[in-house]
């Protein structure tokens, strides 16, 4: 109740703040409302506000003003975090050399001595360009301010002079700032960020380059603010963007390669511990099932580190690249990578530094880089964090006491919540994660399934409020699709009760011991594969970084939950527990405890997603729910679960409404997207696209652009970008629709893509579950790649569809798709006639039958020698976009 009154005290005070600059803005021009803005004793100025208010200044009154804002506002309230924002600019509002020289003094003095401002002033002159000017500060603040302030400011001011790796820290060697804040003019130059810098900074860093590649470390998808970095950037420096997969994608040998070596490496460690740890057999039964748990949570922990260093690893050595330029974060295991191989620290080409629009961590970075290169040098790097132990040769089991009586404790003395409802008479417990590709459907079966049973949700991982807002969202969802009889499964649930699973959390202490056991333990394993010349050395170094964080800790709390899960299981004694999605490790240790207290697991996947997909996880509960007959065999062959113990029942992803109209449905997208399109009535072709290699990308872009322009017939190309794409493929789609003059009768779009499929006639994919989703909305599906081009997802042959390889074939396939279409005769018809269940509207009554007869009615657990061996799919690895 507290909560809520705050939040509503602060939407108050954000409505009236905001009323009372915009009334003294519009009646008393600039002077007045700036004044009032930084005067005015009762309103707050956050970071975003102040923001805000320079935006809405911009926009009544110009960029002048706001620029005029910028200058009153930092020379009367200094704060650290808002020189970068309000100086070098939020979208186009930059100050200008002009209005900076005439308010020089000003801003200078309204730093009042203080080193984090006058630091982060300094640093967004430079950014500006105004490197006079930020020099001529500096000399300001050396001869007004405390010596210890000085030199803390120009430890801030070193950070962003590039150095070599080889060269460490500037801190002893009293380099002038000024001696070397440009950059070597250069062909292509590579840029890695940790963290956050501004576009300004790249900006900086990209001068003297023709061609520029960005890279985040740690980033999966490529995320950068593409358009505000070239809006500073001249048009004729070309920008790409790198992450984690450009290197190493999903289906490329590099990958799978990574997989195999993180995953035996989990195995070796997780074996190690277990063999050495029976004393904690007495609180927790340390079987093949919680093994794999186990391996399965710290092989996705250094797989997903080993993918992300992999990334820099290949891009540094890429010799294509004549200039490199490392900005270190906060975080050390860059540091780590990077000064990890002598060829790396001497290699000319790379420069380093930090321009982080952080002034805490670009104060600390002298002290980091000194501290790393010392250890660098003294090749110490590896494997530092063992150097100094004083542990006995033989781990002290003694210190497992203490663990074993906290797992006793979680085991038997947690109490997950105060009164129990009794809806129904049998119960589910539903397990569910934050994984946002997943939370919204999982949701929905939760409150559909509130329809025969009585529901809990186990809350694994994520923000208790996340799962909440969804709970909402889906139940006033349910609520309108009640009363539309067009709509599926409309029905009102009564929100599940929620567990939340993700609050255990051992205290400081016992993970202490435990961490000093848990390496104690597994220590000559670790020197023995740190020997070992045969171990990718990106692997060594994520094992280096995971040892030196949070790899024990890890071990520990997925213990702890093993023990939570094992209580609350033998406390509810739940008819079935379903999980979803099945692959998260937090999720799948479930199954190991239902099975000890004898209830039922299912595992639901929402997704389609076969064996090609390298890292996806073998099925350990008793039963499965899949879409279709081809995922029951893919299962059966690939996945580790007999094929009489998967259903084919639908898919809540995957739908038809009852009462389904094709034609209406078009109408009705058409009328809620035409406004932007203005395509009209014409017959529309939907590419939803999908990651592929840059050269199979253009050419097959190319291709179905060329053929919709050469076909005529007023055919239109939608263009709906995967979101694991980012701004250099909207990029390439854009040149390649304008190269070819396609401009008129082609657009990107982002609407929903169900909204895209209603809108579209046919649907032209790669390998896309949306081929999937448009053949069950009753939209002609045409498959478009090359001749010896295999796809992971073959919809080609699970469609019954053309898979068109040639202009020719995909100008046949076209011009018949939309002859057919004039006649409300879609290509999917046979498939259609193969897979009623995904047609009928019934996939929870059909659910909702199979866990009451084939479930509970008749649970039979599998047994261990059924189980899986492995926690992932077994099938043969087949490298993809060869």
């Amino acid at each position: 109740m507290l909560d809520k009154f705050l939040i509503f005290l602060e939407a108050a005070e954000r409505t009236k703040a905001r009323f009372i600059l915009k009334t003294a803005l519009r009646y008393g021009g600039v002077k007045v409302a700036s004044f009032v803005f930084v005067r005015y004793p009762f309103i707050r100025r956050t970071t975003a506000r102040t923001i805000w208010f320079q935006k809405l200044v911009a926009e009544k009154a110009g960029r002048a003003s706001a620029a005029q804002l910028a200058i009153n506002y930092l020379s009367n309230r200094p704060r650290s975090q808002l020189y970068l924002p309000l100086l070098n600019g939020e979208g186009s509002i930059y100050v200008d050399h002009h209005l900076i020289n005439i308010n020089f003094d000003r801003l200078i003095y309204g730093t009042r001595n203080r080193g984090d401002a006058f630091q982060a002033l300094c640093f967004s002159l430079i950014q500006l360009g105004e490197v006079e000017l930020a020099l001529k500060a500096t000399n300001w603040f050396k001869r007004n301010a405390d010596n210890r302030v000085i030199s803390k400011v120009e430890r801030g001011l070193r950070a962003i002079v590039p150095r070599p790796l080889s060269y460490g820290s500037f801190e002893s060697k009293n380099v002038p700032i000024q001696d070397s804040l440009l950059f070597n003019e250069c062909n292509h130059r590579l840029v890695i960020i940790d963290g956050d810098v501004p576009p300004t900074a790249i900006y900086n860093i990209a001068r003297g380059a023709k061609k520029l590649t960005l890279i985040k470390y740690g980033d999966l998808y490529g995320k950068f603010d593409i358009d505000a970095i070239r809006a500073l950037i001249s048009d004729e420096i070309e920008i790409n963007v790198e992450h984690a997969r450009s290197r190493a994608g999903r289906f490329e040998r590099r990958y799978h390669d990574l997989h195999l070596e993180t995953y035996d490496c989990a195995k070796s460690v997780i074996s190690t511990f277990i063999e050495n740890s029976s004393r904690l057999n007495r609180v927790i039964n340390l079987d093949q099932e919680t093994e794999q748990s186990l391996v399965l949570q710290i092989s996705d922990n250094l797989f997903y580190k080993a993918l992300r260093l992999n990334a820099i690893f290949t891009a540094v050595e890429d010799k294509s690249f004549d200039s490199v330029v490392v900005s270190f974060g906060s975080s050390f295991e860059l540091y780590r990578a990077l000064y990890s191989r002598a060829e790396m620290i001497n290699d000319r080409r790379i420069v380093c530094g930090c321009w982080s629009s952080n002034v805490s961590i670009r104060s600390k970075f002298e002290g980091r880089i000194a501290n790393i290169h010392h250890l660098a040098v003294k090749e110490r790097l590896h494997w530092h964090t063992y150097q100094n132990w004083e542990e006995p040769s033989i781990p002290d089991t003694n210190l497992l006491l203490p663990v074993s009586r906290y797992l006793s404790d979680v085991s038997t003395g947690i109490s997950y919540r105060s009164s129990r409802k009794g809806k129904a008479e049998k119960r589910l417990a539903f397990v569910v994660s934050a994984n946002s590709a997943y939370l919204r459907g999982a949701v929905e079966v939760a409150l559909q399934l509130q329809k025969a049973y009585s529901v809990d949700i186990i809350w694994t991982h994520g923000s208790r409020s996340k799962l909440s807002n969804e709970i909402e969202k889906q139940s006033t969802s349910l609520l309108s699709i009640a009363k539309d009889e067009n709509e599926p499964w409309g029905h009102l649930a009564t929100p599940p009760d929620v567990i939340d699973h993700n609050v255990l959390k051992a205290p400081a202490e016992i993970g202490n011991d435990f961490k000093r056991y848990f390496l104690g333990v597994i220590k000559s394993k670790i020197e023995d594969m740190y020997a070992d010349a045969d171990i990718d050395h990106v692997v060594k170094t994520a094992l280096d970084c995971e040892l030196s964080n949070t790899l024990s800790f890890d071990v520990l709390r997925n213990l702890v939950r093993r023990c939570a899960a094992d209580k609350l299981l033998r406390a509810e004694q739940y008819d079935a527990l379903i999980l979803c999605p099945p692959r998260e490790p937090r999720n799948a240790l479930f199954t190991g405890s239902a099975r000890q207290m004898k209830i039922p697991s299912i595992s639901l996947e929402t997704h389609c997603l076969n064996a090609a997909y390298c890292r996806y996880g073998s099925i350990s509960s008793d039963f499965a729910i899949v879409s279709t007959e081809y995922f029951r065999r893919e299962y059966e062959e690939n996945f580790g679960i007999c094929a009489d113990r998967a259903f084919a029942v639908g898919s809540p992803r995957l739908h038809r409404p009852k009462n389904y109209a094709s034609n209406e449905a078009r109408k009705r997208a058409r009328g809620k997207i035409n406004a932007e399109l203005s395509f009209g009535d014409a017959p529309t072709v939907l590419l939803p696209t999908q990651p592929l290699p840059r050269k199979i990308q253009k050419e097959l872009f190319k291709t179905l652009v060329k053929t919709i322009r050469e076909v005529g017939q007023d055919i239109k190309l939608i263009v709906k970008i995967h979101p694991e794409e980012n701004e250099s493929d909207a990029s390439i789609y854009r040149e390649i629709i304008q190269s070819e003059g396609a401009s008129g009768i082609c657009k990107l779009v982002d609407y929903d893509i169900k909204d895209l499929i209603a809108y579209s006639n046919v649907v032209a994919a790669y390998y896309s579950v949306t081929a999937l989703e448009a053949a069950i909305l009753d939209r002609s599906v045409l498959i478009i790649g090359r001749q010896s081009l295999d796809y992971p997802m073959p919809y080609d042959k699970i469609l019954g569809v053309p898979f068109c390889s040639s202009e020719a074939q995909l100008k046949i396939a076209l011009m018949k798709s939309i002859d057919i279409w004039h006649h409300d005769q879609p290509n999917t018809i046979e498939f259609r006639n193969k897979n009623t269940q995904l047609y009928n509207g019934r996939f929870y009554d059909n659910l909702i039958d199979t866990i009451e007869n084939s479930v509970i009615g008749n649970a039979s657990l599998r047994p261990a020698s059924d189980l899986p061996k492995t926690p992932f799919v077994s099938a043969e690895f087949t490298e993809f976009f060869v």
